[in-house]
């Protein structure tokens, strides 16, 4: 990698856009492939793994930075190192090292919006060729769930900054996809969740054969009433945990084309993908369906799983909860995202609004909504087993889904699981 390029990207102007790419370190490609050769063989102890890991973040840092190595989080607990970058902007850089099937999963995404030139959507800003590592930008304050959960001023503005990425993801006019691919969306969720309450060694088989029936239920009554709607991007995983803020509040002067913006909050997503398994089954039920392809369906169904994360958060003020119900109703009545940001003067308007493409299906929308926010409880059963109250819920949205209705009561019913 050119060591000045990574600079500039990382540069506060260059970092916060959208029109960037993620850089391929194609300059230490025989040195990443002998590290990976070291760690499949398993000749690595703990000491020169670590020590593989921190050499990695040295290609990028000063060389008197501190640099920390830490177990990931996450169900594949991909190893990292943290490191501030050796640029004007001091941006810290988290690196996921040593483990490619992660690694490789991550990168669906980056490369999804590499291929677009919109790879400023992702925290990416570089990586392995051989699925080693790849590296982030960490945001100053951790990801949108922790901060959403710490009380704080500030957290309205949090929540309106994460839904506006959502919205300008999906909606921008070069975002919006033939309708083919709500079909094939709705096909993706149909495989995940099959897979998954298939595999999960929680659940008896009654209630496997009882949830998956619901889901195929649900999918085949969405693709009866998709009608002509155009696809839009969506993501993989939309739990607030998997975004961060670069900026985090503090105002930024960019320029953008001809004219200055001020930036205040500039949110980013990471931990994209789907697994092999999944894409592999997907593929051979689509045929001529591409990893590319995966990101590709409705943003209501991300909206409606993140939501389900965000109402039953114990520790998120109902405040917040009650904002983001307000407003995905509002988007299933109307078709427009609208963002009520504050009229204080650190805003340069208090009201944003962003029109999913027509036709607006309003079924489909809400369908979609309440299919997100059950398929995130019966994800959670899959893993921690049946807990009758939260089982109760998904059934519900389900039902309503089926019925055509969307009852916004249900987010009542979703809080009491966070208590």
């Amino acid at each position: 990698m050119n060591l000045e390029r990574f600079r500039t990207l990382i540069d506060s102007q260059a970092l916060l856009t959208r029109k960037r790419l993620a850089v391929e370190d194609a300059a230490h490609t025989e040195q990443d492939q002998r590290i990976l050769e070291e760690i499949v063989g398993g000749v690595l102890s703990d000491a020169d793994f670590e020590a593989r890991a921190k050499g990695i973040a040295k290609r990028f840092a000063p060389d008197d930075a501190e640099i920390s190595f830490g177990a990931g989080k996450g169900t594949a607990k991909t190893p990292y190192v943290l490191a501030p970058a050796a640029s004007p902007s001091k941006q810290q850089i988290r690196i996921k090292f040593g483990k490619p099937y992660s690694i490789d999963h991550n990168l669906q995404h980056v490369k999804f919006l590499n291929a677009r030139g919109e790879a400023g959507w992702s925290a990416t800003v570089m990586y392995s060729p051989v699925s080693l590592w790849l590296g982030m930008i960490n945001g100053p304050s951790g990801d949108f769930m922790s901060l959403l959960e710490h009380d704080s001023p500030e957290n309205p503005l949090r929540l309106l900054s994460l839904y506006e990425f959502m919205a300008q993801y999906a909606t921008k006019q070069n975002h919006r996809e033939n309708p083919m691919y709500v079909a094939r969306g709705l096909e993706l969720i149909r495989c995940r969740m099959l897979g998954e309450i298939g595999s999960s060694s929680k659940l008896t088989s009654e209630q496997k054969d009882e949830f998956a029936g619901l889901e195929i239920e649900a999918i085949d009554y969405l693709l009866k009433v998709r009608g002509d709607a155009q696809a839009t991007w969506c993501l993989a995983d939309a739990h607030p945990a998997n975004f961060t803020d670069l900026i985090n509040g503090k105002p930024v002067t960019i320029i953008d084309g001809d004219k200055e913006r001020v930036l205040h909050s500039f949110p980013v997503v990471f931990d994209q993908g789907h697994g092999a398994p999944l894409l592999t089954d997907w593929t051979a039920r689509n045929p001529g369906a591409t990893a590319d392809d995966a990101f590709l369906g409705r943003i209501e169904y991300d909206l409606g799983w993140q939501s389900a994360a965000i109402q039953t958060a114990p520790r998120i003020d109902s405040k917040i909860m009650k904002l983001h119900a307000e407003l995905l109703e509002e988007l299933v009545t109307t078709g427009r995202f609208r963002v009520p940001w504050p009229d204080v003067p650190k805003f340069e308007a208090n009201q944003r609004s962003y029109s999913l493409p027509s036709p607006h299906v309003k079924d489909l929308s809400k369908g979609l909504i309440s299919l997100g926010m059950a398929n995130y409880l019966i994800n959670r059963l899959s893993y921690e087993g049946l807990q009758p109250d939260i089982a109760s819920v998904a059934k519900t949205c389900l039902l309503a889904l089926r019925q055509g209705n969307m009852n916004f009561q249900i987010y009542k019913d979703l809080q009491h699981l966070g208590v």
